[in-house]
């Protein structure tokens, strides 16, 4: 037995993991390739043909040649050159595969078979959506819990120490502004060191997940961390902020992480056989959104405001059956979120107050039955919250691009979130001292905090510096936390203690402190903002209709006042947000105020679309100021769409694999390019090219992301015996048969799934191998997709291979997709969205008309309107 067989059999037989061998061969290769790559730029260009011939066998190009099924060929110089497509923008961003391709493996395991298995399949849905449910009430319980907490740190000492024993407005000042500054740095140090994803209200990434756009970490327990204690901090700091959008991120890591059961931290992953069919990123997906949506009903306690949140950031894949499983988790989101509060304020008792569910629910509130006159102040607030929200994502998109020009460095964010908390807190505390009066608490009932019934979520400090008989009006609407200010304007029953100087000041106030806060590097909501400022507006029409018709019945009433408050809540919030369902009936069932149902949805349905002409949503801006190559449920430019053509789009550069190809050529693609999947080819016909040619060819796919396939080259085309030389081999020229993806190939390799050569001793012990199951294939366990679990396996192979290892063989029958899309190169922009948004591709192949040659491939970062307009500009000036 030779040196390097005895090598390979201790890695195959006896270490666990691999082995990091002293073997340079196969570096030195390496090394010259990537120096090849760098020193030429490979040429590419667009071809016209005639219609497609479905009859026609799909070819691959290779090189400058293209083979045809009856053997002859055509040369680039049959083809004539245009222009070359723009260089895709987010580049940075990878794309997430939904479709489950029809593999034979997936085929065997990865779908139940029996009516009994579906039948059991379809109750484990509700079982987990169960499960997700109550977690998602209990994190947001843990949540409240904690704010608190620190609330109680702040306001106790503040408060009962400083203010009402020592009458000291320094000390008060200092220790309130300075203990909240601290715990709103420790909120940025927690995303800042344990995970960025967590900063933000962590809606805009996931609903490019949703969409079909990956996001390293979204998902991940260390998020989970960072989001559950970071928002803790962020609320208790006194930031224009409130939980409910972190919550629904928390909400989304739960409901997939149940949905895969594998808890990576932990190193956990449960064996049921049923997760099998719940391991995939579909799945996943669908779970996430469950989750999402659970989050936003235990935050509001509004289950029909969850659902609807899930089918508005869902809407590309939504169907029927997913909004009652989620639906049902909203429900039992709220059920254990509500009964929790209400067991941790002393309610023991076994029959709960159900008709008082909802977190903006107080108890002996008054609903008022509006009248026709009060119609053209319900058209007003949504005109004025459309125009409000519209602007200040216009503003905040501008704050949003100096952040990322100017505000780079750790130190940067945390020197930010430090000055704009030292000028809230000031602000909060100045403004009622300064502007404030004092007034009997005989004119407003304070709710008690242990009457077994709902009242204000956190206690009420609006005291101040005033008698024990009194409190300050406005320390109700600045110094206490935002979800009492909240509180205050949905249910107070004196329009004389919310004076028109302090409801204006106020509205002010938070509407530009919001505009600094949402863009902190820390986990800020802003639902519970939104919903605060559309009070404010929604009391001051309130007002100005009293003063309107003051003779009218009804309109000096602070009823109707409130009412006006929970309708400015749901203009605003859909001016600002634009989801107008989810916001409407979230208030609806957060406040139960039914009899304002009809015009909360009317003026949230003017606001929004109000908002429209100033600026997009705030979700989908941030969304796109992050580069994401999101796919929007309708087209922003329908002419453009379908004035460009797939082959004035596709990338050209796709590095094909053989059905069989050895072990050696699979680790040189994968350490050469980083594309997410691989078209697959036969056995080929002989075509004699130089490999620096194709080195050449490959050189411009290096600039390209994981997630998109570049030029038709196939690295096993060098012989494996002897990597270093640069002579005349054989080249592929014969169909595609499939696609196969980045992450099985790294998933056979790292469980050595090959075939020795025959020569090797080892042969019989590796000889047949069986399939590997879906199980071991899956993605969630280990994380192949991560980037340095990745490197870590592909090491293991550069380190040094011996022969027996370079020539063994992968068979790639079982696992690839035989069933990859294909489209005409006269397809348009349109048809190509269709399928990203509706079929879950992340790859459309593109067949040349009239011969069926595959001749490029796009993805949904090729068809963002970025690049479609540069492609229709450069055609524009090249037709001219």
């Amino acid at each position: 037995m030779s040196s390097n067989d005895r090598v390979t059999d201790d890695i195959l037989e006896v270490t666990p993991e691999f082995r990091l061998l002293d073997l340079s061969f196969f570096s030195n290769v390496y090394s010259y390739v990537r120096s090849s790559i760098q020193s030429i730029r490979s040429r590419s260009s667009f071809r016209s043909n005639t219609d497609i011939n479905p009859s026609t066998s799909v070819e691959v190009r290779v090189g400058q040649t293209s083979y045809l099924s009856d053997g002859s060929y055509q040369t680039e110089e049959n083809y004539s050159t245009e222009l070359q497509p723009p260089p895709r923008r987010s580049d940075i961003y990878d794309c997430v595969e939904f479709h489950i391709p029809a593999s034979l493996v997936n085929v065997r395991w990865a779908f139940p078979r029996s009516p009994r298995e579906q039948q059991l399949f379809a109750a484990l849905h509700l079982v987990l959506a169960a499960l997700t449910g109550i977690l998602v009430g209990v994190f947001s319980f843990s949540i409240e819990q904690g704010v608190r907490a620190i609330y109680l740190a702040i306001y106790k000492v503040t408060q009962n120490v400083l203010i009402e024993q020592h009458h000291s407005f320094w000390g008060a000042l200092i220790y309130f502004v300075g203990f909240s500054c601290c715990v709103g740095l420790v909120a940025t140090c927690l995303v800042l060191f344990v995970s960025s994803e967590a900063a933000g209200s962590g809606i805009p990434p996931l609903k490019g997940y949703i969409n079909g756009i990956q996001s390293q970490k979204l998902l991940s327990f260390r998020t989970f961390v960072a989001k559950l204690f970071g928002n803790m901090c962020v609320v208790g700091s006194g930031l224009i902020s409130g939980s409910v959008a972190p919550v629904s991120h928390i909400g989304a890591i739960t409901g997939a992480g149940l949905s895969q059961g594998v808890f990576a931290a932990f190193k956990i992953r449960l064996n049921w056989k049923w997760f099998r069919f719940y391991r995939t990123e579909a799945w996943k997906r669908d779970f996430g959104s469950i989750g999402l949506g659970a989050g936003f009903a235990a935050a509001l306690e509004a289950p029909l405001g969850g659902m609807f949140f899930s089918i508005e950031m869902s809407n590309a894949h939504w169907h029927y059956r997913l909004a009652w499983i989620a639906l049902l988790g909203g429900i039992l989101a709220t059920f254990t979120m509500g009964t929790l509060t209400r067991l941790s304020k002393g309610n023991t008792l076994i029959v709960l107050e159900f008709a008082e569910y909802g977190s903006l629910v107080s108890a002996g509130m008054q609903v008022y039955t509006f009248m026709m006159h009060t119609l053209p102040f319900v058209l007003l607030l949504g005109v004025l919250g459309g125009c409000l929200g519209g602007i200040a994502v216009a503003i905040m998109k501008q704050l949003t691009l100096f952040r990322k020009k100017y505000i780079t460095k750790w130190y940067h964010k945390l020197l930010e979130m430090f000055s704009v908390n030292i000028v809230i807190n000031i602000l909060r505390f100045l403004l009622p001292y300064w502007g404030g009066n004092c007034q009997s608490l005989s004119h407003f009932v304070i709710i008690p905090e242990h009457t077994g019934v709902k009242s204000f979520k956190y206690r009420d400090y609006s005291r101040f510096f005033c008698a024990s008989s009194e409190f300050n009006d406005w320390a109700a609407l600045f110094y206490n936390p935002l979800e009492t200010v909240l509180d205050y304007l949905f249910h107070s029953s004196d329009i004389t203690l919310l004076p028109i100087g302090g409801l204006f000041v106020g509205l002010v106030y938070y509407y530009v402190f919001l505009l600094f806060s949402a863009g902190l590097f820390a986990p800020v909501g802003v639902f519970i903002p939104s919903f605060t400022i559309g009070g404010f507006l929604g009391r001051l029409v309130g007002k100005l209709a009293s003063y309107g018709y003051p003779g009218s019945p009804g309109l000096d009433s602070s009823v109707l006042q409130a009412s006006f408050a929970v309708i400015g809540s749901a203009a605003f919030g859909s001016g600002f947000l634009r989801v107008p369902m989810t916001i409407s009936l979230g208030l609806l069932d957060a406040t139960q105020d039914i009899r304002a149902a009809f015009c909360s949805l009317t003026a949230s349905v003017i606001a929004r679309n109000i908002g429209e002409i100033f600026s997009e949503g705030f979700f989908d801006s941030q969304l796109n100021l992050s580069g994401m190559p999101f796919l929007d449920a309708t087209m922003s430019d329908p002419h453009l769409f379908h004035s460009v053509r797939a082959r004035d789009v596709m990338q050209r550069q796709m590095a094909t694999i053989y059905l069989k190809p050895r072990v050696g050529d699979v680790v040189l693609l994968l350490q050469t390019v980083e594309h997410g999947a691989f078209p697959v080819v036969a056995s080929a016909e002989v075509a004699t090219t130089p490999y620096i040619a194709d080195c050449a060819r490959r050189s411009k796919s290096l600039d390209r992301p994981c997630g998109v396939m570049s030029q038709n080259e196939d690295v096993s085309t060098l012989g494996s015996d002897d990597w270093r030389q640069v002579e005349q081999v054989n080249q592929p020229a014969r169909g595609v048969i499939g696609t196969i993806s980045r992450h099985i190939l790294l998933q056979l390799l790292k469980l050595r799934h090959y075939v020795l050569p025959e020569d090797s001793p080892m042969t019989m012990h590796n000889s047949g191998l069986p399939w590997l199951s879906v199980s071991q294939l899956d993605e969630t366990w280990p994380n192949i997709t991560d980037r340095e679990a990745e490197r870590v396996i592909l090491e293991h192979y550069i380190g040094g291979m011996p022969t027996t290892v370079v020539n063994a063989t992968l068979d790639l029958e079982p696992y690839m997709n035989p069933n990859p899309f294909i489209v005409s190169e006269w397809s348009t922009a349109a048809d190509l969205r269709a399928g990203f948004r509706q079929m879950g591709a992340r790859h459309i192949l593109v067949a040349r008309s009239g011969t069926g040659v595959i001749d490029g491939i796009c993805t949904r970062k090729d068809i963002q309107p970025s690049v479609l307009r540069q492609v229709a500009e450069q055609k524009r000036r090249t037709n001219h």
